[in-house]
C-alpha cells in the first residue's frame, strides 16, 4: 500500500502521504486568497469557502468498503486480504467479573465530512457587491470572513504592514518565553527576576551579543542559532520543493504564476508578489548555493544556465560558444552512448571546464538527471544542512575574547551593572565587592585554594582578572594552564553552592573536584582512549593487511583528494593469498567531490576491473564504511554518490 498510496489518494490531500507536506496546501490557500484580494474591478465577483469539518470520523459498512476497493481497481486477492483483516475482529466485554459473548462488528471507521456551519466562513473578492454577499451567506448559513480571520492559525489575508499582521505571533512567543522564565528558579531567583523585569523596563539581563552566542561551540560560542538565518533555511525547504517537485499541486500553482518558462532558481520576484512567494523567493540564493544537477542521461539539463559542474567556485558553464545555446548535456555524449565525447568537449569549452566535465562520472544506466543538495552526502535537502551551509559562507570569527567571557560571570558587581537591584558585596563574606577577581582570586577562601594548589595569588588591586588570565595563558606549561583554568571553574561552582544551596566546601574538596573534572575532560577529548575501549591494537593502531582465503585474490582500493588542485585520485592493488603483488591501477581526475564519492568511484572501478579480467573468487577491501553500507542497502540516493552506488550494485549483480 505504501507504494500505491500516492497514486490512489487525491493530490489535494497533503498530509499523511510520504513526499507531501501540509505546508503545500497552506501555500495554495494563501495564493488563492492573494488572487481574490487583487480582484477589485469587473462585474464578476469570486468567492472561496472555508469549511470546518465536525465529527469527521464515524462509521462505514464493510460492504461499502469492499465496493469502494472494487471501484478503485484493487485485485480480488488484495480485497479479500484487507476484508479479512478488518472484518474478523472480535470483542469481548467483562461485566461484573463475567465475560459476555463476543461481539462481531459489521462496520468500522468512516470519514463523514459533516460541515460545521458555525465555524465555516466565506471569502469574497472586493468587487463583489454587498447584496450578493448577504444572499450567499444567508443561503449557505455561513458568515462572511473578516479581515482578521485565520486559517491554520495564520491570517487568511496578509496586507502590506507585516508588523501589524504578524504581530500576534511575536506576542505569543514573548508570552510563552515569559511563562518559562520563573519555572525552575528558586524563590530568591524569582525575586531577582521580577525586580529586574520591573526596574529594567523589560530589557532583561543581556550578558553577551547574540552573534557571540550563535558562534559554534568549537569556536568558543554556545552554538545557538541565528533566528533570521534559521528562518531562511526553513523557507528554502519550500523553495527546494518548488525546484524538485514542480508537478505537485503547489508547484504547478506557483510555477504557472511566477516562473512558467523556467525553474525556481531562475525565477524573478515578479510584479505584486504574494507574501508567501516573496518570502520563499528570498531564500533563492541559498538554494542556488547548494543545488546541483546530477547528470544521468543528460536530456533534462541545459548546458548553459544550469549548475552541473563539480566545482566549488562556479557550478555554471562560463563558455559563450554559439553551439551551446538551447542544447542539453546529452549533446556532449558520444552517439548512442552515455560517455563523454572528449573531442567535442575540448573544442567547446575552456581547458579548465573541459577537465571538470570529463571528470564527471556517468552512470551505466540511463537514469534521468535530477537535482541534488550538495550540503548532504545523500543529496537530500535538510533544514539543518541549509543552515550550516549558510553559516559556512560567513567569514570565520576571530579568536574568542576571554575578557568578554569573564565579564559575563554573574558576580554581584556585574549584576549591578546590568541593572539588577542587589548589593554588590560578596555573598559569602559580605565584606568586599564581589568582582570576578575577588570571587576567583582574592577572596580568603580562593587564596587558600591557590596556596595549596602551589601558585599563591599576587594580584595588583588595580588589575583585572582578564589581565591575570592572559598572563596565565602566556606561560609555557600547558598542563599548568589546564589545571589552573579548571580550578577557576571549580571555585566558581563552589561559590554557587554557597549562594544557592547554603553548602560550604573545603579547600581539599575544591582541589579534588578540580582534579577529577580535568581528568574527565581529558578522557573525553582523547579519541585514542575511546578507541582502545573497543579494539585491542597490539600494533599501536597500525593497520595490517590480511591475506584472502586460499586460491582467492584480494583487491584493495583507496582514494585521495587534492582540493588545492581541484582533483582526486584512486588506486587499486591486486594480490594473491601469499601477498604477492599481481597488478595495480591508478586514475587521476579533475573535479571537487566529497571523500565518499571518490571512494565509491574507486570501488566501481575495482568491480569493473574484476569483470574485465574475468577473475573469480575475489575479495574487495575498502576503508570507506559509508560506501560499503550504501552498496548493501536498498535506499536510492539522489546524488552523484547515489549514481555510483547504483552502478556498483549493478556490477555486483552481473
Amino acid at each position: 500500500m505504501r507504494d500505491l498510496i500516492d497514486c490512489i489518494i487525491s493530490e489535494t490531500q497533503s498530509t499523511f502521504i510520504p513526499g507531501r507536506l501540509i505546508s503545500d496546501n497552506v501555500m495554495v490557500v494563501f495564493k488563492v486568497m492573494h488572487y481574490l484580494k487583487r480582484i477589485r474591478r469587473g462585474k464578476k465577483g469570486f468567492m472561496a469557502l472555508k469549511l470546518d469539518m465536525s465529527k469527521a470520523y464515524d462509521w462505514v459498512e464493510w460492504s461499502f468498503l469492499r465496493a469502494v476497493m472494487n471501484r478503485m481497481g484493487f485485485a480480488s486477492k488484495s480485497i479479500d486480504l484487507i476484508m479479512g483483516c478488518v472484518s474478523t475482529v472480535r470483542y469481548k466485554v467483562v461485566h461484573n467479573g463475567h465475560v459476555l459473548d463476543s461481539i462481531s462488528p459489521s462496520r468500522g471507521i468512516r470519514q463523514r465530512q459533516k460541515v460545521n456551519y458555525s465555524k465555516s466562513s466565506i471569502f469574497f473578492s472586493p468587487n463583489t457587491d454587498a447584496t450578493t454577499r448577504v444572499q450567499i451567506c444567508s443561503t449557505l448559513h455561513m458568515s462572511e470572513a473578516l479581515e482578521g480571520s485565520l486559517y491554520l492559525g495564520l491570517l487568511n489575508i496578509i496586507g502590506r504592514n507585516k508588523n501589524v499582521v504578524l504581530g500576534f505571533l511575536k506576542n505569543k512567543v514573548i508570552a510563552r518565553i515569559n511563562s518559562w522564565d520563573g519555572k525552575f528558579l528558586s524563590r530568591a531567583g524569582k525575586e531577582i527576576l521580577l525586580k529586574t523585569t520591573n526596574s529594567n523596563k523589560g530589557r532583561g539581563i543581556i550578558w553577551m551579543s547574540w552573534d557571540r552566542l550563535a558562534t559554534p561551540e568549537e569556536e568558543g560560542g554556545m552554538g545557538f542559532r541565528h533566528l533570521h538565518d534559521f528562518n531562511l533555511a526553513m523557507l528554502s525547504k519550500q523553495g527546494w520543493r518548488l525546484l524538485c517537485k514542480p508537478d505537485s499541486l503547489a508547484g504547478r500553482v506557483y510555477k504557472a504564476k511566477y516562473f512558467p518558462n523556467s525553474d525556481f532558481i531562475s525565477s524573478d520576484l515578479g510584479n505584486n508578489p504574494s507574501f508567501v512567494w516573496r518570502s520563499i523567493w528570498g531564500a533563492k540564493e541559498l538554494i542556488r548555493l547548494g543545488a546541483a544537477r546530477v547528470i544521468g542521461d543528460g536530456r533534462n539539463t541545459r548546458i548553459l544556465g544550469s549548475p552541473w559542474l563539480p566545482s566549488t567556485d562556479n557550478k555554471y558553464v562560463s563558455s559563450t560558444h554559439l553551439g551551446l545555446r538551447t542544447h542539453t548535456v546529452s549533446s556532449l555524449f558520444q552517439p548512442n552512448m552515455i560517455c563523454w565525447d572528449a573531442d567535442v568537449v575540448c573544442d567547446l569549452f575552456s581547458p579548465q571546464e573541459a577537465d571538470l566535465i570529463l571528470g564527471i562520472p556517468l552512470s551505466n544506466t540511463a537514469r534521468p538527471d535530477c537535482w541534488s543538495w550538495t550540503a548532504d552526502h545523500k543529496g537530500n535537502f535538510t533544514v539543518q544542512s541549509a543552515y550550516h551551509l549558510l553559516q559556512s559562507q560567513k567569514p570565520v570569527g576571530l579568536r574568542p575574547n576571554n575578557s568578554n567571557f569573564l565579564r559575563s560571570l554573574p558576580t554581584c558587581v556585574n549584576l549591578v551593572t546590568k541593572y539588577v537591584p542587589i548589593s554588590s558585596q560578596c555573598l559569602v563574606f559580605h565584606i568586599t565587592a564581589e568582582t570576578t577577581t575577588h570571587a576567583l582570586l582574592t577572596c580568603d577562601f580562593a587564596r587558600a585554594c591557590w596556596a595549596v594548589f602551589g601558585w599563591p595569588v599576587t594580584v595588583d588591586p588595580s588589575s583585572t582578572f582578564g589581565y591575570w588570565f592572559e598572563l596565565l595563558q602566556n606561560t609555557s606549561d600547558i598542563d599548568f594552564i589546564c589545571r589552573a583554568t579548571t580550578l577557576c571553574w571549580t571555585l566558581w561552582k563552589a561559590r554557587n553552592k554557597v549562594v544557592w544551596n547554603k553548602c560550604n566546601s573545603t579547600v581539599k574538596e575544591v582541589l579534588a573536584t578540580s582534579s577529577i573534572t580535568l581528568e574527565h575532560w581529558r578522557k573525553a577529548q582523547d579519541k585514542s582512549a575511546l578507541l582502545s575501549l573497543s579494539f585491542n591494537n597490539s600494533d599501536e593502531g597500525g593497520e595490517l593487511w590480511t591475506p584472502p582465503a586460499t586460491n582467492n585474490l584480494k583487491i584493495n582500493v583507496d582514494a585521495a583528494l587534492f582540493q588545492q588542485d581541484n582533483s582526486y585520485d584512486y588506486g587499486l592493488v591486486a594480490r594473491d593469498h601469499f601477498g604477492k603483488f599481481l597488478e595495480g591501477k591508478t586514475c587521476q581526475c579533475n573535479g571537487n567531490y566529497p571523500a565518499e564519492v571518490v571512494e565509491a568511484l574507486g570501488i566501481k572501478e575495482a568491480l569493473s576491473w574484476i569483470k574485465n579480467k574475468t577473475w573469480n573468487n575475489v575479495e574487495l577491501e575498502s576503508d570507506s564504511l559509508l560506501s560499503v553500507q550504501a552498496i548493501r542497502s536498498n535506499q536510492n540516493v539522489s546524488s552523484t554518490f547515489g549514481i555510483i552506488i547504483e552502478d556498483c550494485r549493478l556490477l555486483l549483480s552481473l
